[in-house]
């Protein structure tokens, strides 16, 4: 359906509900005011009605300035332009999303907020989410997981004062229960509190943070780093009932008396034409070069090599992912991820849900 384009006063015009922008730039406002006033609208925005009233769908920094010229008494801006829609929530929602995503006007903080009204509102998955605005389903589910910091660390990350990078490294701490940050501050008194206040002041890197966090989590649960750990380019250790019974069978094929039908019972016995002395045949039976085959015999007179015990077979080589979801009974759920010749990996979390383990999955590497 094409847009109809009226003239409407602003008196009876809303801001998109799904716009999370949460001010807006005085400056700005504005310049574009001034801008408006002496070029004209240079794109008119769209909307939708609403019974008798109607919402933004986008444009709304040049509403906010036909707002203000008509506060200063300059007439010609008390109706705004609006080219009307039908638009469906969902439509509304990501309308408003784009809108500040292209214009850079979210801080990490209102994103966070906004792909969280989404999924509450319309029933999405983050894999939805993703789709629908076209980012990645890890990203959903960091900036969703964000928003369990404190209200106090969430407004410096909004005023640029920490990074987003550094924030997530700080997170795990968040999602500790009282119980195990009370343990952690016990353990460690003031050492603690004092790095997380000067991690969130943001002039602690992302990587120290990390480092910092794992040793109070290594503290609350020494056997988490611990967690099927062995190298396996190492063999695995047999227990002592295998040994001892290969030991034995050894012993038993050692001591098996020769077969009469193979080796005739002569004083000595040739291999290529060269005799084996009385003393060395001790070595018929393990000779690195068959009896029965005379081409495969040593040059000269050189005695036959004693052949070596066949190696045990190898252990097959593991290339499993080995990915695991331990809930602790105390709270909290521990996430670990082993990959062939890779370093395992372990993340805590304080819940976990069906909907954000394949984002949790994606984002440790599994594809």
């Amino acid at each position: 359906m094409l847009d109809t384009q009226k003239y409407i006063s602003i008196d009876l015009i809303d801001p998109n509900p799904w716009q999370t922008r949460k001010g807006e730039d005085p400056a700005h406002i504005e310049e574009l005011a001034h801008s408006i006033r002496n070029n004209g609208l240079a794109q008119v925005p769209a909307g939708r009605q609403m019974d008798d009233r109607y919402q933004l769908a986008f444009g709304h920094n040049r509403f906010a300035a036909f707002r203000l010229l008509d506060t200063l008494g300059i007439e010609g801006y008390h109706d705004f332009p609006l080219n009307l829609r039908e638009m469906t929530d969902e439509q509304m929602a990501i309308a408003a999303y784009e809108e500040n995503e292209k214009r850079k006007d979210l801080n990490p903080v209102e994103r966070a907020y906004a792909v969280q009204k989404m999924l509450t509102d319309f029933s999405w998955t983050q894999q939805q989410v993703a789709e629908k605005l076209r980012i990645d389903r890890s990203t959903v589910s960091n900036l969703v997981r964000m928003l369990r910091m404190p209200e106090d660390v969430l407004k410096v990350i909004e005023e640029g004062m920490l990074p987003v990078r550094s924030a997530m490294a700080l997170l795990p701490y968040y999602e500790l229960t009282p119980l195990e940050a009370s343990a952690v501050e016990a353990k460690y008194s003031g050492e603690c509190e004092e790095f997380i206040e000067l991690a969130r002041s943001g002039v602690v890197n992302s990587d120290v943070i990390r480092e910092k966090i794992s040793k109070f989590l290594g503290f609350l649960h020494p056997e988490v780093p611990k967690l099927d750990l062995q190298d396996e380019s190492q063999p695995i250790a047999e227990p002592d009932s295998i040994t001892a019974a290969k030991e034995e069978s050894r012993t038993e094929e050692t001591e098996k008396p020769e077969d009469d039908s193979i080796h005739p019972g002569s004083e000595t016995e040739s291999i290529g034409g060269s005799e084996i002395p009385e003393e060395d045949k001790a070595f018929k039976v393990n000779t690195a070069y068959p009896l029965s085959d005379a081409k495969t015999a040593p040059p000269g007179d050189a005695k036959p090599a004693i052949a070596a015990e066949k190696p045990a077979e190898p252990e097959p080589v593991n290339n499993d992912i080995l990915f695991t979801i331990t809930w602790k009974a105390g709270g909290g759920v521990f996430i670990g991820l082993r990959k062939p010749g890779e370093v395992p990996v372990m993340r805590f979390r304080q819940t976990l849900t069906a909907e954000e383990a394949p984002a949790l999955m994606g984002e440790m590497g599994i594809q």
